[in-house]
Protein backbone atom coordinates (compact mmCIF):
# COMPACT_ATOMS: atom_id res chain seq x y z
CA UNK A 1 0.00 0.00 0.00
CA UNK A 2 2.85 2.36 -0.06
CA UNK A 3 2.50 2.40 -3.60
CA UNK A 4 -1.57 3.41 -3.10
CA UNK A 5 -1.12 7.00 -4.33
CA UNK A 6 0.58 5.96 -7.74
CA UNK A 7 -1.85 2.90 -8.34
CA UNK A 8 -4.72 4.52 -7.11
CA UNK A 9 -6.77 4.53 -10.11
CA UNK A 10 -6.39 1.13 -10.68
CA UNK A 11 -6.96 0.53 -7.22
CA UNK A 12 -10.49 2.23 -7.56
CA UNK A 13 -11.16 0.92 -11.02
CA UNK A 14 -10.94 -2.69 -9.22
CA UNK A 15 -13.07 -1.18 -6.40
CA UNK A 16 -15.87 -0.48 -8.17
CA UNK A 17 -15.74 -3.68 -10.40
CA UNK A 18 -15.87 -5.74 -7.20
CA UNK A 19 -18.73 -3.09 -5.98
CA UNK A 20 -20.35 -3.60 -9.34
CA UNK A 21 -19.93 -7.16 -9.57
CA UNK A 22 -21.73 -7.80 -6.30
CA UNK A 23 -24.72 -5.71 -7.01
CA UNK A 24 -25.64 -5.46 -10.41
CA UNK A 25 -26.10 -9.06 -11.70
CA UNK A 26 -29.00 -11.40 -11.90
CA UNK A 27 -31.51 -8.44 -9.93
CA UNK A 28 -34.62 -10.26 -11.23
CA UNK A 29 -33.34 -13.48 -9.37
CA UNK A 30 -31.66 -12.84 -6.15
CA UNK A 31 -33.58 -11.88 -3.97
CA UNK A 32 -36.57 -13.50 -5.66
CA UNK A 33 -39.08 -11.20 -6.49
CA UNK A 34 -40.74 -9.10 -5.32
CA UNK A 35 -41.43 -7.83 -1.86
CA UNK A 36 -44.72 -6.37 -1.55
CA UNK A 37 -42.84 -2.69 -0.51
CA UNK A 38 -40.90 -3.05 -3.80
CA UNK A 39 -44.02 -3.78 -5.80
CA UNK A 40 -45.55 -0.96 -4.52
CA UNK A 41 -42.81 1.20 -5.26
CA UNK A 42 -42.47 -0.33 -8.65
CA UNK A 43 -46.54 -0.16 -9.26
CA UNK A 44 -46.58 3.74 -8.65
CA UNK A 45 -43.90 4.10 -11.01
CA UNK A 46 -45.49 2.66 -13.67
CA UNK A 47 -48.62 4.41 -12.50
CA UNK A 48 -46.60 8.38 -12.90
CA UNK A 49 -45.19 7.49 -16.59
CA UNK A 50 -47.96 6.60 -17.63
CA UNK A 51 -51.07 8.79 -15.89
CA UNK A 52 -48.93 11.57 -13.87
CA UNK A 53 -50.34 9.84 -10.65
CA UNK A 54 -50.17 7.17 -8.45
CA UNK A 55 -52.43 4.75 -7.99
CA UNK A 56 -54.78 6.50 -5.90
CA UNK A 57 -54.72 9.44 -8.46
CA UNK A 58 -52.89 12.12 -6.36
CA UNK A 59 -50.90 13.64 -9.43
CA UNK A 60 -47.08 14.01 -8.49
CA UNK A 61 -47.12 13.97 -5.02
CA UNK A 62 -44.32 14.39 -2.35
CA UNK A 63 -45.67 11.39 -0.83
CA UNK A 64 -46.52 8.18 -1.79
CA UNK A 65 -49.60 6.34 -0.50
CA UNK A 66 -48.81 3.01 -0.07
CA UNK A 67 -50.65 0.41 1.73
CA UNK A 68 -53.32 2.78 3.67
CA UNK A 69 -53.80 6.03 5.16
CA UNK A 70 -51.09 5.16 8.26
CA UNK A 71 -48.52 3.93 5.50
CA UNK A 72 -47.06 6.99 3.47
CA UNK A 73 -43.90 6.71 2.12
CA UNK A 74 -41.35 9.22 0.20
CA UNK A 75 -41.93 9.76 -3.52
CA UNK A 76 -37.98 10.71 -4.33
CA UNK A 77 -37.18 7.12 -4.75
CA UNK A 78 -40.23 6.01 -7.36
CA UNK A 79 -39.72 9.12 -9.40
CA UNK A 80 -35.72 8.10 -9.54
CA UNK A 81 -37.55 4.51 -10.88
CA UNK A 82 -40.01 5.68 -13.38
CA UNK A 83 -37.28 6.26 -16.10
CA UNK A 84 -36.03 2.89 -15.53
CA UNK A 85 -39.56 1.30 -15.79
CA UNK A 86 -39.75 3.51 -19.10
CA UNK A 87 -36.93 1.14 -19.99
CA UNK A 88 -37.59 -2.13 -19.14
CA UNK A 89 -40.68 -2.28 -18.31
CA UNK A 90 -42.57 -2.42 -15.05
CA UNK A 91 -40.02 -5.33 -14.29
CA UNK A 92 -38.35 -6.87 -10.79
CA UNK A 93 -34.73 -5.68 -13.13
CA UNK A 94 -36.54 -2.05 -13.57
CA UNK A 95 -37.37 -1.67 -9.99
CA UNK A 96 -34.16 -2.56 -8.07
CA UNK A 97 -31.43 -1.21 -10.74
CA UNK A 98 -31.63 2.30 -9.47
CA UNK A 99 -30.75 1.40 -6.20
CA UNK A 100 -28.44 -0.87 -7.26
CA UNK A 101 -26.73 1.80 -9.40
CA UNK A 102 -26.69 4.16 -6.73
CA UNK A 103 -25.09 1.80 -4.23
CA UNK A 104 -22.13 1.36 -6.92
CA UNK A 105 -22.01 4.88 -7.23
CA UNK A 106 -22.00 5.46 -3.58
CA UNK A 107 -18.62 3.12 -3.18
CA UNK A 108 -16.51 5.63 -5.63
CA UNK A 109 -18.34 8.38 -3.99
CA UNK A 110 -16.82 7.54 -0.56
CA UNK A 111 -13.53 6.81 -2.24
CA UNK A 112 -13.24 10.48 -3.13
CA UNK A 113 -14.71 11.85 -0.30
CA UNK A 114 -12.42 10.09 1.53
CA UNK A 115 -9.44 11.15 0.19
CA UNK A 116 -10.08 14.63 0.76
CA UNK A 117 -11.09 14.06 4.36
CA UNK A 118 -8.55 11.99 5.29
CA UNK A 119 -5.54 10.84 2.49
CA UNK A 120 -5.60 7.92 -0.41
CA UNK A 121 -4.36 5.38 2.08
CA UNK A 122 -7.91 5.43 4.21
CA UNK A 123 -9.89 6.30 0.97
CA UNK A 124 -8.93 2.77 -0.65
CA UNK A 125 -9.19 1.15 2.26
CA UNK A 126 -13.21 2.55 3.15
CA UNK A 127 -14.01 1.88 -0.52
CA UNK A 128 -12.78 -1.59 -0.43
CA UNK A 129 -15.09 -2.90 2.81
CA UNK A 130 -17.66 -0.91 1.64
CA UNK A 131 -17.37 -2.68 -2.10
CA UNK A 132 -17.92 -6.07 -0.25
CA UNK A 133 -20.08 -5.10 3.11
CA UNK A 134 -23.10 -7.68 3.21
CA UNK A 135 -25.67 -5.09 4.83
CA UNK A 136 -24.53 -2.50 1.73
CA UNK A 137 -24.87 -5.33 -0.81
CA UNK A 138 -28.28 -6.70 0.89
CA UNK A 139 -29.72 -3.76 0.39
CA UNK A 140 -28.98 -2.41 -2.56
CA UNK A 141 -29.72 -5.54 -4.25
CA UNK A 142 -33.67 -3.94 -3.65
CA UNK A 143 -36.07 -1.61 -4.56
CA UNK A 144 -36.25 -0.22 -0.63
CA UNK A 145 -36.16 3.20 -0.01
CA UNK A 146 -34.03 3.26 2.51
CA UNK A 147 -31.08 1.56 0.22
CA UNK A 148 -30.89 4.75 -1.44
CA UNK A 149 -30.14 6.79 1.28
CA UNK A 150 -26.31 6.15 2.01
CA UNK A 151 -25.79 7.78 -1.91
CA UNK A 152 -27.44 11.31 -0.57
CA UNK A 153 -25.55 11.04 2.82
CA UNK A 154 -22.03 10.61 0.67
CA UNK A 155 -22.79 13.29 -1.83
CA UNK A 156 -23.77 15.71 0.83
CA UNK A 157 -20.89 14.86 2.91
CA UNK A 158 -18.58 14.98 -0.51
CA UNK A 159 -20.02 18.55 -0.64
CA UNK A 160 -19.61 19.56 2.11
CA UNK A 161 -15.51 18.97 2.22
CA UNK A 162 -15.43 20.58 -1.36
CA UNK A 163 -17.22 23.72 0.24
CA UNK A 164 -14.62 24.14 3.00
CA UNK A 165 -17.39 23.72 5.34
CA UNK A 166 -15.88 20.19 6.79
CA UNK A 167 -12.34 20.30 7.08
CA UNK A 168 -10.00 17.81 6.41
CA UNK A 169 -8.74 16.17 9.28
CA UNK A 170 -5.65 17.90 9.79
CA UNK A 171 -7.66 21.01 8.49
CA UNK A 172 -10.00 21.76 11.82
CA UNK A 173 -7.73 24.04 13.30
CA UNK A 174 -7.65 27.31 11.23
CA UNK A 175 -10.24 28.22 8.93
CA UNK A 176 -10.03 27.30 5.23
CA UNK A 177 -7.64 28.67 3.17
CA UNK A 178 -7.63 27.81 -0.26
CA UNK A 179 -7.80 29.49 -3.24
CA UNK A 180 -10.72 28.14 -4.59
CA UNK A 181 -13.52 30.62 -6.17
CA UNK A 182 -15.78 31.99 -3.91
CA UNK A 183 -18.59 30.55 -6.36
CA UNK A 184 -17.22 27.16 -6.88
CA UNK A 185 -17.56 27.13 -3.16
CA UNK A 186 -21.01 28.36 -3.01
CA UNK A 187 -22.13 25.98 -5.84
CA UNK A 188 -20.95 22.92 -3.57
CA UNK A 189 -22.25 24.43 -0.73
CA UNK A 190 -25.84 25.07 -1.90
CA UNK A 191 -25.33 20.94 -3.71
CA UNK A 192 -24.51 19.91 0.21
CA UNK A 193 -27.68 21.31 1.77
CA UNK A 194 -29.85 20.00 -1.09
CA UNK A 195 -28.43 16.61 -0.73
CA UNK A 196 -28.63 16.53 2.93
CA UNK A 197 -32.36 17.19 2.38
CA UNK A 198 -32.97 14.53 0.04
CA UNK A 199 -31.40 12.54 2.57
CA UNK A 200 -33.68 13.40 4.89
CA UNK A 201 -36.62 12.80 2.80
CA UNK A 202 -35.90 9.69 1.68
CA UNK A 203 -36.99 7.33 4.56
CA UNK A 204 -39.27 7.94 7.65
CA UNK A 205 -35.75 6.76 9.82
CA UNK A 206 -33.52 9.48 8.52
CA UNK A 207 -36.10 12.04 8.69
CA UNK A 208 -34.61 11.85 12.49
CA UNK A 209 -31.19 11.09 12.19
CA UNK A 210 -30.24 13.85 9.33
CA UNK A 211 -31.39 16.58 11.80
CA UNK A 212 -29.34 15.17 14.68
CA UNK A 213 -26.37 14.41 12.71
CA UNK A 214 -26.56 18.27 11.30
CA UNK A 215 -26.93 19.53 15.12
CA UNK A 216 -23.90 17.52 15.43
CA UNK A 217 -21.79 18.54 12.82
CA UNK A 218 -22.68 22.63 14.06
CA UNK A 219 -21.82 21.82 17.82
CA UNK A 220 -18.80 19.80 17.27
CA UNK A 221 -17.22 22.85 14.37
CA UNK A 222 -19.28 25.59 15.91
CA UNK A 223 -16.20 27.92 16.86
CA UNK A 224 -14.51 26.91 13.48
CA UNK A 225 -17.68 28.34 11.72
CA UNK A 226 -17.86 31.42 13.54
CA UNK A 227 -13.94 32.07 12.48
CA UNK A 228 -15.05 30.96 8.97
CA UNK A 229 -17.39 33.45 9.20
CA UNK A 230 -16.00 36.40 10.52
CA UNK A 231 -13.04 35.84 8.03
CA UNK A 232 -15.66 36.12 5.42
CA UNK A 233 -13.94 32.86 3.76
CA UNK A 234 -16.87 31.16 3.47
CA UNK A 235 -19.88 33.21 4.33
CA UNK A 236 -21.89 32.55 1.15
CA UNK A 237 -20.65 28.76 1.32
CA UNK A 238 -22.45 28.91 4.38
CA UNK A 239 -25.92 30.90 3.51
CA UNK A 240 -25.79 28.60 0.10
CA UNK A 241 -25.76 25.36 2.23
CA UNK A 242 -28.54 27.02 4.65
CA UNK A 243 -30.09 27.59 0.97
CA UNK A 244 -29.73 24.66 -0.91
CA UNK A 245 -31.47 23.05 2.61
CA UNK A 246 -34.24 24.85 2.04
CA UNK A 247 -34.97 24.24 -1.48
CA UNK A 248 -34.45 20.33 -0.87
CA UNK A 249 -36.98 20.69 1.74
CA UNK A 250 -39.71 21.99 0.57
CA UNK A 251 -41.00 18.38 0.01
CA UNK A 252 -40.73 18.13 3.46
CA UNK A 253 -42.09 21.44 4.74
CA UNK A 254 -44.57 21.59 2.45
CA UNK A 255 -46.33 18.61 3.14
CA UNK A 256 -45.85 19.69 7.10
CA UNK A 257 -48.14 22.78 6.04
CA UNK A 258 -50.51 21.15 3.75
CA UNK A 259 -50.83 17.08 4.88
CA UNK A 260 -48.89 16.75 8.43
CA UNK A 261 -50.24 12.98 8.76
CA UNK A 262 -48.23 12.24 5.57
CA UNK A 263 -45.29 12.89 6.90
CA UNK A 264 -44.88 10.18 10.29
CA UNK A 265 -47.80 7.67 9.19
CA UNK A 266 -45.82 4.59 10.15
CA UNK A 267 -45.47 6.83 14.10
CA UNK A 268 -48.62 5.48 15.75
CA UNK A 269 -47.73 1.76 14.31
CA UNK A 270 -44.15 1.88 15.28
CA UNK A 271 -43.30 4.23 17.68
CA UNK A 272 -42.57 3.34 21.33
CA UNK A 273 -44.47 6.28 22.77
CA UNK A 274 -47.66 5.11 21.24
CA UNK A 275 -47.50 1.64 23.37
CA UNK A 276 -49.73 1.47 26.68
CA UNK A 277 -46.49 1.46 28.45
CA UNK A 278 -45.34 3.88 31.48
CA UNK A 279 -41.58 5.62 31.16
CA UNK A 280 -39.55 3.28 32.96
CA UNK A 281 -40.29 0.52 30.56
CA UNK A 282 -40.27 2.80 27.53
CA UNK A 283 -36.86 4.33 28.74
CA UNK A 284 -35.95 0.13 29.66
CA UNK A 285 -37.33 -1.11 26.02
CA UNK A 286 -35.26 1.92 24.29
CA UNK A 287 -32.16 1.11 26.00
CA UNK A 288 -32.67 -2.80 24.92
CA UNK A 289 -33.20 -1.89 21.49
CA UNK A 290 -30.33 0.48 21.14
CA UNK A 291 -27.46 -2.36 23.04
CA UNK A 292 -28.93 -4.68 20.45
CA UNK A 293 -28.47 -2.59 17.10
CA UNK A 294 -24.75 -2.78 18.13
CA UNK A 295 -24.41 -6.17 19.58
CA UNK A 296 -20.99 -7.59 17.97
CA UNK A 297 -23.11 -10.87 17.25
CA UNK A 298 -25.64 -9.27 14.88
CA UNK A 299 -22.45 -7.12 13.21
CA UNK A 300 -20.74 -10.21 12.11
CA UNK A 301 -22.16 -13.54 12.81
CA UNK A 302 -26.28 -13.30 12.09
CA UNK A 303 -28.03 -10.65 10.89
CA UNK A 304 -31.66 -10.01 9.06
CA UNK A 305 -31.91 -9.04 5.38
CA UNK A 306 -34.86 -6.48 4.88
CA UNK A 307 -37.90 -9.02 4.11
CA UNK A 308 -36.93 -10.74 7.71
CA UNK A 309 -35.24 -13.96 7.42
CA UNK A 310 -31.58 -14.15 8.31
CA UNK A 311 -28.15 -14.70 5.91
CA UNK A 312 -26.95 -18.20 7.36
CA UNK A 313 -23.92 -17.28 9.56
CA UNK A 314 -23.30 -13.71 8.00
CA UNK A 315 -23.70 -10.54 9.81
CA UNK A 316 -23.97 -7.18 8.79
CA UNK A 317 -20.15 -6.96 8.13
CA UNK A 318 -17.56 -9.66 7.17
CA UNK A 319 -16.05 -11.24 9.98
CA UNK A 320 -12.65 -10.62 9.00
CA UNK A 321 -13.63 -6.68 9.52
CA UNK A 322 -13.97 -7.00 13.18
CA UNK A 323 -10.39 -6.22 14.10
CA UNK A 324 -9.76 -3.53 11.81
CA UNK A 325 -12.91 -2.21 13.29
CA UNK A 326 -12.22 -2.24 16.42
CA UNK A 327 -8.80 -0.93 16.24
CA UNK A 328 -9.86 2.30 14.23
CA UNK A 329 -12.25 2.75 17.18
CA UNK A 330 -9.86 3.01 19.80
CA UNK A 331 -7.51 5.20 17.55
CA UNK A 332 -10.97 7.78 17.39
CA UNK A 333 -11.66 7.51 20.97
CA UNK A 334 -7.41 8.58 22.02
CA UNK A 335 -7.79 11.56 19.51
CA UNK A 336 -11.11 12.93 21.22
CA UNK A 337 -10.02 15.21 22.96
CA UNK A 338 -7.70 16.99 20.52
CA UNK A 339 -9.44 16.44 17.08
CA UNK A 340 -13.01 17.56 15.79
CA UNK A 341 -13.65 15.24 13.11
CA UNK A 342 -13.04 12.05 15.33
CA UNK A 343 -15.55 13.67 18.15
CA UNK A 344 -18.16 13.58 15.03
CA UNK A 345 -17.32 10.15 14.02
CA UNK A 346 -17.99 9.35 17.49
CA UNK A 347 -21.27 11.68 17.87
CA UNK A 348 -22.35 9.38 13.96
CA UNK A 349 -21.74 6.30 15.97
CA UNK A 350 -23.83 7.30 18.75
CA UNK A 351 -26.72 8.71 16.83
CA UNK A 352 -27.46 6.32 13.94
CA UNK A 353 -29.06 3.70 16.37
CA UNK A 354 -31.67 5.99 17.34
CA UNK A 355 -34.44 5.62 14.98
CA UNK A 356 -34.44 2.10 15.64
CA UNK A 357 -34.20 2.31 19.50
CA UNK A 358 -37.26 4.05 19.37
CA UNK A 359 -39.64 1.34 17.67
CA UNK A 360 -41.44 -1.36 18.87
CA UNK A 361 -41.48 -4.80 17.34
CA UNK A 362 -38.39 -5.21 14.87
CA UNK A 363 -35.57 -5.06 16.49
CA UNK A 364 -32.36 -4.68 15.28
CA UNK A 365 -33.37 -3.45 12.27
CA UNK A 366 -31.44 -2.73 9.04
CA UNK A 367 -33.64 -0.34 7.67
CA UNK A 368 -33.94 2.05 10.39
CA UNK A 369 -30.29 2.15 10.91
CA UNK A 370 -28.84 3.04 7.08
CA UNK A 371 -27.64 6.00 8.13
CA UNK A 372 -24.57 3.49 9.42
CA UNK A 373 -24.07 1.93 6.86
CA UNK A 374 -21.19 4.18 5.18
CA UNK A 375 -19.97 4.58 9.17
CA UNK A 376 -18.42 1.17 9.78
CA UNK A 377 -16.02 1.45 6.61
CA UNK A 378 -14.51 4.91 7.37
CA UNK A 379 -13.62 3.46 11.09
CA UNK A 380 -12.40 -0.19 9.70
CA UNK A 381 -9.67 1.89 7.20
CA UNK A 382 -8.50 3.89 9.75
CA UNK A 383 -7.87 0.35 11.86
CA UNK A 384 -6.67 -0.96 8.70
CA UNK A 385 -4.03 2.28 8.04
CA UNK A 386 -2.98 1.57 11.30
CA UNK A 387 -2.11 -2.11 10.52
CA UNK A 388 -0.51 -1.53 7.55
CA UNK A 389 1.56 1.56 9.15
CA UNK A 390 3.02 -0.96 11.89
CA UNK A 391 3.58 -3.48 9.02
CA UNK A 392 5.69 -1.19 6.48
CA UNK A 393 8.06 -0.96 9.29
CA UNK A 394 8.98 -5.08 8.96
CA UNK A 395 11.18 -6.72 6.84
CA UNK A 396 9.69 -6.77 3.40
CA UNK A 397 9.84 -10.94 3.16
CA UNK A 398 7.59 -10.53 6.80
CA UNK A 399 5.44 -7.51 6.10
CA UNK A 400 4.79 -9.48 2.51
CA UNK A 401 3.77 -12.68 4.11
CA UNK A 402 1.51 -11.01 6.38
CA UNK A 403 -0.20 -8.93 3.63
CA UNK A 404 -0.55 -12.02 2.04
CA UNK A 405 -2.20 -14.35 4.64
CA UNK A 406 -4.71 -11.10 4.95
CA UNK A 407 -5.71 -10.94 1.60
CA UNK A 408 -6.27 -15.09 1.67
CA UNK A 409 -8.55 -14.60 4.50
CA UNK A 410 -10.62 -11.63 2.95
CA UNK A 411 -10.83 -13.47 0.17
CA UNK A 412 -11.70 -17.21 2.40
CA UNK A 413 -14.49 -14.07 4.15
CA UNK A 414 -16.14 -12.70 1.06
CA UNK A 415 -16.12 -16.38 -0.50
CA UNK A 416 -18.31 -17.75 2.52
CA UNK A 417 -20.60 -14.63 2.15
CA UNK A 418 -20.98 -14.86 -1.67
CA UNK A 419 -21.94 -18.46 -1.04
CA UNK A 420 -24.35 -17.84 2.11
CA UNK A 421 -26.37 -14.68 0.13
CA UNK A 422 -26.15 -15.97 -3.42
CA UNK A 423 -27.26 -19.95 -2.77
CA UNK A 424 -28.19 -20.94 0.69
CA UNK A 425 -30.31 -18.05 1.30
CA UNK A 426 -32.75 -18.54 -1.57
CA UNK A 427 -34.88 -21.11 0.21
CA UNK A 428 -34.84 -18.43 3.78
CA UNK A 429 -36.05 -15.56 1.42
CA UNK A 430 -38.40 -16.92 -0.61
CA UNK A 431 -40.47 -16.53 2.75
CA UNK A 432 -39.86 -12.92 3.22
CA UNK A 433 -40.59 -12.06 -0.62
CA UNK A 434 -43.60 -14.52 -0.79
CA UNK A 435 -42.21 -16.32 -3.30
CA UNK A 436 -45.10 -19.12 -3.65
CA UNK A 437 -48.15 -16.66 -3.48
CA UNK A 438 -46.09 -15.06 -6.46
CA UNK A 439 -45.90 -18.06 -8.10
CA UNK A 440 -49.48 -18.52 -7.96
CA UNK A 441 -50.10 -15.23 -9.10
CA UNK A 442 -47.87 -15.99 -12.33
CA UNK A 443 -50.07 -18.87 -13.06
CA UNK A 444 -52.85 -17.33 -12.64
CA UNK A 445 -51.73 -14.59 -14.89
CA UNK A 446 -51.18 -17.23 -17.61
CA UNK A 447 -54.64 -18.86 -17.39
CA UNK A 448 -56.88 -16.06 -18.08
CA UNK A 449 -58.79 -17.53 -20.46
CA UNK A 450 -59.76 -20.45 -17.61
CA UNK A 451 -61.75 -18.34 -15.00
CA UNK A 452 -64.18 -15.37 -15.34
CA UNK A 453 -62.81 -14.27 -11.14
CA UNK A 454 -60.04 -15.55 -8.62
CA UNK A 455 -60.74 -15.58 -5.56
CA UNK A 456 -57.51 -15.31 -3.10
CA UNK A 457 -58.75 -17.04 0.53
CA UNK A 458 -55.90 -16.82 2.10
CA UNK A 459 -54.25 -13.85 3.98
CA UNK A 460 -50.87 -12.57 2.98
CA UNK A 461 -48.83 -8.90 3.11
CA UNK A 462 -51.20 -6.96 0.98
CA UNK A 463 -51.67 -9.76 -2.04
CA UNK A 464 -53.63 -7.11 -4.32
CA UNK A 465 -50.33 -5.45 -5.34
CA UNK A 466 -49.38 -8.87 -6.78
CA UNK A 467 -52.67 -8.62 -8.99
CA UNK A 468 -51.40 -5.48 -10.03
CA UNK A 469 -48.39 -6.50 -11.34
CA UNK A 470 -48.93 -10.25 -12.32
CA UNK A 471 -52.06 -9.85 -14.60
CA UNK A 472 -50.99 -6.98 -14.94
CA UNK A 473 -53.46 -4.47 -14.47
CA UNK A 474 -52.36 -1.30 -16.58
CA UNK A 475 -52.61 2.27 -14.79
CA UNK A 476 -55.18 3.70 -17.16
CA UNK A 477 -57.03 0.45 -16.31
CA UNK A 478 -57.02 0.89 -12.77
CA UNK A 479 -57.85 4.46 -13.17
CA UNK A 480 -60.98 3.89 -14.86
CA UNK A 481 -61.96 1.05 -11.98
CA UNK A 482 -60.54 1.72 -8.71
CA UNK A 483 -59.57 -0.79 -6.02
CA UNK A 484 -62.72 -1.88 -3.60
CA UNK A 485 -60.68 -0.76 -0.48
CA UNK A 486 -62.08 -0.88 3.43
CA UNK A 487 -60.21 0.07 6.83
CA UNK A 488 -57.64 -2.24 8.20
CA UNK A 489 -55.64 -2.16 11.52
CA UNK A 490 -52.60 0.01 12.39
CA UNK A 491 -53.97 2.37 9.28
CA UNK A 492 -53.34 -0.11 6.74
CA UNK A 493 -56.08 -0.93 4.04
CA UNK A 494 -58.26 -3.77 3.32
CA UNK A 495 -58.33 -4.35 -0.11
CA UNK A 496 -61.28 -6.41 -0.90
CA UNK A 497 -61.17 -6.43 -4.62
CA UNK A 498 -59.51 -4.96 -7.98
CA UNK A 499 -60.18 -6.12 -11.62
CA UNK A 500 -60.99 -9.73 -11.66
CA UNK A 501 -59.88 -10.57 -8.51
CA UNK A 502 -61.03 -10.71 -4.96
CA UNK A 503 -59.39 -10.76 -1.52
CA UNK A 504 -61.34 -12.19 1.54
CA UNK A 505 -60.55 -9.95 4.52
CA UNK A 506 -59.27 -11.25 7.43
CA UNK A 507 -60.22 -8.66 9.89
CA UNK A 508 -63.37 -8.63 10.36
CA UNK A 509 -64.05 -8.85 14.23
CA UNK A 510 -63.19 -5.23 14.14
CA UNK A 511 -64.63 -3.95 10.97
CA UNK A 512 -68.10 -6.39 10.81
CA UNK A 513 -68.60 -3.89 7.67
CA UNK A 514 -65.75 -5.59 5.96
CA UNK A 515 -67.06 -9.19 5.75
CA UNK A 516 -70.94 -7.93 4.59
CA UNK A 517 -69.45 -5.89 1.53
CA UNK A 518 -66.71 -8.63 0.56
CA UNK A 519 -70.11 -11.08 1.00
CA UNK A 520 -72.14 -8.58 -1.29
CA UNK A 521 -68.78 -8.52 -3.64
CA UNK A 522 -69.27 -12.16 -4.26
CA UNK A 523 -72.62 -12.50 -4.55
CA UNK A 524 -72.16 -10.39 -7.12
CA UNK A 525 -70.82 -12.63 -9.09
CA UNK A 526 -72.70 -14.05 -12.18
CA UNK A 527 -74.59 -17.92 -11.87
CA UNK A 528 -72.15 -19.79 -13.68
CA UNK A 529 -68.80 -17.90 -13.61
CA UNK A 530 -65.67 -19.52 -13.46
CA UNK A 531 -63.17 -19.65 -11.07
CA UNK A 532 -59.65 -19.77 -9.96
CA UNK A 533 -59.13 -20.15 -5.94
CA UNK A 534 -55.33 -18.53 -4.98
CA UNK A 535 -55.89 -20.69 -1.34
CA UNK A 536 -53.10 -22.35 1.42
CA UNK A 537 -52.10 -26.26 0.38
CA UNK A 538 -53.25 -26.84 3.98
CA UNK A 539 -56.28 -24.47 4.60
CA UNK A 540 -57.30 -24.59 8.06
CA UNK A 541 -60.77 -24.55 7.45
CA UNK A 542 -61.44 -26.72 5.09
CA UNK A 543 -61.24 -26.30 1.48
CA UNK A 544 -63.87 -24.36 -1.39
CA UNK A 545 -66.60 -27.13 -2.33
CA UNK A 546 -66.16 -28.02 -5.98
CA UNK A 547 -62.14 -27.38 -5.92
CA UNK A 548 -60.01 -29.83 -7.16
CA UNK A 549 -56.50 -28.55 -7.48
CA UNK A 550 -54.52 -27.27 -10.62
CA UNK A 551 -51.41 -26.19 -9.68
CA UNK A 552 -49.55 -26.17 -6.70
CA UNK A 553 -46.32 -23.94 -6.51
CA UNK A 554 -42.64 -25.29 -6.33
CA UNK A 555 -41.72 -23.32 -3.28
CA UNK A 556 -44.93 -25.34 -1.08
CA UNK A 557 -42.33 -28.48 -1.68
CA UNK A 558 -39.01 -25.76 -0.39
CA UNK A 559 -37.69 -24.87 3.00
CA UNK A 560 -40.48 -24.18 6.00
CA UNK A 561 -39.08 -21.57 8.36
CA UNK A 562 -40.58 -19.61 11.55
CA UNK A 563 -41.19 -16.51 8.65
CA UNK A 564 -43.41 -18.04 6.76
CA UNK A 565 -45.61 -21.28 7.11
CA UNK A 566 -47.60 -20.77 4.23
CA UNK A 567 -47.47 -22.58 0.71
CA UNK A 568 -49.73 -22.00 -1.72
CA UNK A 569 -52.14 -23.83 -4.49
CA UNK A 570 -54.64 -22.67 -7.21
CA UNK A 571 -58.25 -24.95 -7.00
CA UNK A 572 -60.71 -24.71 -9.87
CA UNK A 573 -64.28 -23.58 -8.31
CA UNK A 574 -67.33 -22.95 -9.96
CA UNK A 575 -70.44 -21.32 -8.92
CA UNK A 576 -73.73 -22.68 -9.31
CA UNK A 577 -75.56 -22.11 -12.31
CA UNK A 578 -75.27 -21.87 -16.42
CA UNK A 579 -71.58 -21.28 -17.35
CA UNK A 580 -70.84 -17.79 -17.74
CA UNK A 581 -70.25 -16.62 -21.26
Amino acid sequence: MSDAGRHAPWFVLAIVGIAALFRLPGLERMPPPLNQDEASRGYDAWCLLETGADRYGARWPFFLKSFGPGDYTAALTTYLTVAFVAWLGPTPTAMRLPDALLGVATVLLLYLWLRRQFNEQVALLAAGVLAVDPWHIALCRTAHESGFTPFFLVIALLALNRAGLLPAEEAHLQPETSERPERHRSSWGFAAGFALAMHTWAYPATRLFTPLFCLAIVFIYGRWYQAAFRARRLRRAMIAAAAGLVVGATPLWWTALTHPEHLAARARATLLIYRDSSVTEMAGQFLANYAAELHPRYWYLQADEMSGPAIPDVGQHLLIMAPLWFIGFIIILTRLRRCRWSRLLSAWLLLYPIPAAICWGWNPHIMRTVSGIILFPIIAAIGGQWILARLAARPKWLRHSLESLMLLALLANVSHFNDAYFRRFLPFAESGYQTSLVQAFDYVSRHKNDADFVLVTIWANQPYIYALLQEPIPPAELAKSPPVVCRGPDGFDQVLAVGRYLFTPRYTADYPEVEARFQNLLSSLPPGSRGLVIDLLNPPEGEPPNAPIVYETPAARGIVTRHNKKSYVVRRWSLPGPVAR
